[in-house]
């Protein structure tokens, strides 16, 4: 699996739960209840499995479900969708929520772990619902299922969309056939061609809803034939998109798969790496304004240049205010400077994530934001590689006074952030009652400097993870032992430590060169 298939699980369109639990893999170490520990012997064994829901109540059934996705058992899962009592099968009912720690926001490892796991969980469950559908002849209950909230990867979606082809190859066998069979009624048998119909659609309609990667021309072409034949009043087999992750496409591709999209169902949109630039993204406008359920849309890294381009400014605008749930949204890597105003202004409603890094943002960019409606509600917010920040801290320090209740994720890496700048923000840090994650890498600070502000930041409850760089000593000639990168690791911990020790609170240090 590729790094932008991995990170797909952070930004605008797939919203981490800071406030949930984390996930712990490792779950055999942990206590199990009666229940939870005889569905995992359950489903050890797939004849087991068959024997036990034959006879147990039909709400166990997702005890075992979840037992069986945790320990990998693909026969028992089987089992489970073939006989599973109920029409719909939702997938985040399921499996466990694999989002919900600040880890993902700077440990590659972890975020690629839990990727992996999500992944293996969408496609065991649709390669089991697939092969349910071609055996089951029309004895299988459940109807619809919803993979949602996990990336389907290029196999699985070609997969999910030949089901709908086939289906719709074998319902249009069954017309050609019936027609055929009504012609010829009144001939003799022996000049009748004989017509064997294939069992893999019943009578009646199967759908999937699913997130689909889509980063190659095959699975493009593929998920459009699908969406066509979704279209068609007599489908049985529909495929549903919930959130789109498109890269590597262009404008062309893009607005084909864009107009196949039913907007009642898309509600995450990311378009990174496109090449779109001013010129491409006007094509776009009218496809994307469509979608009036989007809640997360990404255009980042696009080359857009607004500052420079006034009508693909004014269009991005209008779109933007078109879409009255809209509350997620990256520009990161687009040339923004001086247009935020305009592009987020007349949005109708706060929202609650905005990355805006390397934009090229100016002071009057970041008073906007200070002044503006999002205030209201944006927990979130990136302002990476904008050096206006350094220039001006007094500015950022404004806003982040009017965000002190709300924000809970605030990227300022590489802001060109010097001693006396992040000795400004402490006077503000303490406010952040709600802060669990803060970056500050890539900025040169001083060994005294970077103490003072971790010793500052263990007053927050709240934070659970802070990102840093070394200090400037740990890169100087004359740097020795105690001033040594290992030295600042230990005695930086020591300090968090120590805090923990007598509050019971403490957070992650990741330190980055």
């Amino acid at each position: 699996m590729s790094d932008l298939s991995v990170s797909s699980y952070r930004g605008a369109v797939y919203p981490l739960d800071l406030t949930a639990e984390p996930y712990r893999s490792d779950h055999t170490k942990t206590v199990k209840t009666l229940l939870d520990t005889c569905a995992h012997y359950i489903v050890r064994d797939a004849q087991a499995t068959l024997n036990a829901v034959k006879v147990i109540p039909g709400d166990l059934c997702f005890s075992l479900m979840k037992a069986a996705l945790l320990e990998n058992r693909d026969r028992s899962v089987h089992v489970l969708i073939s006989s599973w009592p109920f029409h719909m099968l939702s997938l985040k009912s399921l499996a466990p929520n694999l989002y919900a720690s600040a880890l993902s926001l700077y440990n590659n490892t972890h975020q690629k772990k839990m990727s992996l796991l999500g992944i293996r969980f969408a496609a065991l469950v649709a390669h089991a619902f697939s092969r349910c559908l071609m055996r089951s002849q029309g004895n299988m209950k459940l109807r619809y299922l919803d993979l949602t909230g996990f990336v389907s990867m290029e196999v699985v979606t070609k997969f999910m969309s030949s089901q709908c082809q086939l289906a719709h190859n074998e319902t249009r066998q069954k017309v050609v056939i019936s027609m055929y069979e009504e012609v010829t009624k009144d001939m003799p048998e022996s000049a009748k061609v004989n017509y064997k119909v294939g069992e893999l659609i019943p009578d009646g309609c199967y759908g999937v809803k699913l997130d689909v990667c889509i980063d190659s021309v095959n699975a493009h072409a593929e998920i459009c034939k699908a969406l066509v034949i979704s279209r068609f009043r007599n489908c049985t087999f529909k495929l549903y998109l919930n959130k789109i992750d498109a890269t590597f496409l262009g404008e062309v591709k893009l607005k084909v798969l864009l107009d196949l999209v039913d907007p009642a169902h898309l509600t995450g949109l990311r378009l990174q790496f496109n090449s779109l630039g001013e010129h491409g993204i006007l094509h776009l406008v009218d496809s994307i304004s469509r979608l009036t359920n989007l809640t997360a849309l990404d255009l980042s890294c696009n080359g857009i240049h607004f500052f420079h381009h006034q009508d693909s400014c004014d269009k991005v605008a209008e779109m933007l205010a078109s879409l009255p749930n809209l509350t997620r949204l990256d520009l990161s890597n687009n040339r923004v400077k001086t247009r935020l105003r305009q592009l987020v202004a007349n949005l109708s409603q706060s929202l609650e994530y905005l990355a805006v890094a390397g934009c090229c943002l100016t002071v009057s960019d970041v008073t906007y934001l200070s002044v503006s409606h999002h205030t209201s509600g944006l927990r979130e917010l990136d302002l990476s590689d904008n050096w206006c920040v350094g220039e001006n801290c007094r500015v950022l320090i404004n806003l982040l006074s009017k965000l002190a209740d709300k924000i809970m994720v605030l990227e300022l890496q590489n802001c060109n952030l010097a001693d006396s700048q992040v000795t400004e923000l402490l006077i503000v840090l303490p406010s952040l009652s709600k802060l669990c994650f803060l970056n500050l890498s890539c900025n040169t600070l001083s060994w005294s400097t970077s103490q003072q502000f971790i010793e500052s930041a263990t007053s927050l409850s709240s934070l659970k993870a802070l990102q840093m760089s070394y200090p400037s000593e740990c890169y100087s000639p004359q740097a020795f032992d105690h001033f040594s990168r290992e030295a600042f690791h230990k005695h930086m911990t020591k300090i968090i430590e120590e805090h923990k020790t007598k509050t019971g609170s403490g957070f992650d240090l990741s330190l980055t060169e």
